[in-house]
């Protein structure tokens, strides 16, 4: 196993724990409100509010953190796939160039093709 692909599932691995334990903290953080709420319901009531309503804000704000650690462990990895299909002979040098700067790779391939025709017209071609 080559050191990128370490690196890729390293950093999966963290993003991994990373969701894990956002969910775990909303898990115990609902579990805990429900068992307050069946011990003194009275409590709740005089807040005049539903009960479950901080659940439900929890609930959201651990959802938007998956969701953006979801997107990262997705960029990470396709940062990772387009550098390993690249170095492993199936790209070519603008396309390793690309994935590391985060760019399309046909971009990159345009901008290669158009410093080769502007070294030709220097050199008199």
């Amino acid at each position: 196993m080559d050191a990128k692909k370490l690196i890729a599932d390293r950093i999966n691995n963290y993003l991994n724990v990373a969701i894990g334990s956002v969910m775990g903290v909303f898990a115990g953080s609902a579990w805990s409100t429900v068992r307050a709420f069946l011990r003194d319901p009275e409590y709740y009531a005089s807040r005049g509010g539903a009960w479950y309503s901080g659940i439900i804000t929890s609930g959201i704000v651990t959802a938007v953190v998956i969701a953006g650690i979801g997107i990262a462990r997705k960029k990470v990895n396709e940062k990772f796939a387009a550098a390993e299909a690249a170095i492993s002979g199936n790209g070519n040098a603008a396309d390793v160039k690309s994935a590391v700067e985060g760019g399309n790779a046909a971009e990159g391939a345009n901008a290669s093709e158009a410093g080769k025709s502007a070294d030709a017209k220097a050199e008199g071609k």
